[in-house]
């Protein structure tokens, strides 16, 4: 099962990746910018606090920072060392040793 899903898992990474589009390679490097969002998220609170009360906006705006943050814990601390998944920056050597290529 777990095979079978790095299979597909692989062959859609190469399948995007093997765009080369400089107008697409632009917009990733956009979009993951985390500079990017926060227009976004700023309206997103803005909305919150105009639709609902002070005391009930300050709420879900601390549950949702809270979940934020132990999602991100449990992605990075618990399921990415479980969970090898290749990147786009992953470089192949042979079908069993894999060596991530140096964005700097």
């Amino acid at each position: 099962m777990i095979e079978s899903l790095e299979i597909v898992d692989r062959q859609i990474v190469l399948f995007i990746n093997g765009f080369h589009n400089s107008w697409s390679d632009q917009f990733m490097w956009i979009v993951s910018q985390r500079v990017t969002w926060i227009p976004f998220y700023l309206i997103l609170i803005f909305l919150l606090y105009q639709k609902h009360t002070v005391k009930t906006s300050s709420f879900v705006l601390i549950l949702i920072v809270a979940m934020v943050a132990l999602t991100d814990f449990l992605s990075v601390q618990l399921f990415k060392e479980f969970f090898f998944t290749i990147s786009p920056f992953t470089q192949f050597t042979n079908e069993r040793s894999i060596t991530f290529a140096s964005i700097r």
